[in-house]
């Protein structure tokens, strides 16, 4: 025996437009044993902001039910179970839209315990409105302690004062920052996830993508090489294509040492993603040339 029935709704103190969507759209789990979830997103399309937005089962349910925001991107809970919350005009109910973009540059540091680790940062924000009060802060960064400024984004000098909020402008408007992590204690190379938060109702974090906005760290109980590398590919996209099945390409990468010094190897791998593709790697002259054969990376 089976009963299909309509379990959600969306109810707000003011009589306002809202839609919504859900999925997945059907779920079947043994009684008593296993909640049956799913995502659901509401829009207020109306002009008006509609307060204390929440989910409520229909009548008709003989079950349990609650609710909970999530994030957009992650479909991480946050939030409270069951606590409302306000919708302004033209926003999704209980998860802010996603519309920053971030990079840093550059992507790995390697530095003493007690000294700071230093990056820029770049967030813009595609949206047509400001995004207010934007801050940098580490989600999974490590025991330490974490710094951010705004800068000049033509001369990178310091502006502004050190962990305060600004306000991006939209239509691709962008702020540069500088950030400092200084570790209190050593710890292998990590990938160190910068999310970047802010304090607002109309935005949401932008998205994690490793080596674009992340930082590869490690911090020592002595003085180690920190070896900063930045790469360049001809298209100047940070991308290289590959014509058919036979054929090549390469990319540069330069590298300075801002640290103690040491013997330094350098390797090539595709990362997590599994690619039929064979690496070489060769240490150059100025001009690009080879100044051995290439070996296999």
């Amino acid at each position: 025996m089976s009963s299909s029935f309509e379990i959600l709704g969306i109810e707000a103190t003011f009589n306002l437009p809202l839609v919504f969507a859900v999925l997945p759209a059907s779920r079947s789990v043994e009684v008593g044993c296993v909640p049956a979830t799913a995502f659901l997103t509401g829009i207020n399309s109306s002009t008006d902001n509609a307060p204390a937005c929440g989910i409520a089962a229909g009548t008709s349910i003989p079950a349990d039910f609650t609710f909970q925001t999530t994030d957009p991107l992650t479909n991480a809970v946050v939030g409270s179970p069951d606590t409302p919350v306000d919708v302004a005009a033209g926003e999704a109910c209980g998860s802010p839209p996603a519309t920053l973009v971030s990079s840093v540059l550059p992507t790995s540091r390697s530095v003493e315990v007690g000294v700071p680790a230093t990056a820029f940062a770049t967030i813009i924000n595609t949206d047509s409105e400001t995004a207010s009060a934007c801050t940098i802060a580490p989600v999974n960064g490590p025991s330490g302690t974490f710094l951010y400024q705004t800068t000049d984004p033509a001369t990178k000098a310091l502006t502004g004062t050190p962990n305060t909020p600004v306000d991006i402008p939209g239509n691709n408007g962008s702020q540069s920052f500088l950030f400092a992590i200084t570790p209190d204690a050593p710890f292998d190379s990590a990938e160190v996830e910068l999310d970047f938060d802010f304090d607002c109702a109309d935005t949401g974090p932008a998205a994690v993508v490793p080596g674009l906005n992340t930082l590869l760290m490690s911090a020592s109980s002595t003085p180690v090489p920190d070896i900063i590398a930045l790469a360049a590919t001809l298209t100047m996209n940070g991308m290289i294509e590959l014509p058919g099945l036979a054929g090549s390409n390469a990319f540069a990468v330069a590298t300075s040492n801002v640290g103690a010094a040491g013997a330094i190897t350098a390797s090539a791998d595709t990362g997590t993603a599994v690619l039929p593709v064979s690496l070489f790697i060769c240490q150059t002259e100025a001009t690009g040339a080879c100044l051995a054969p290439q070996t296999s990376a």
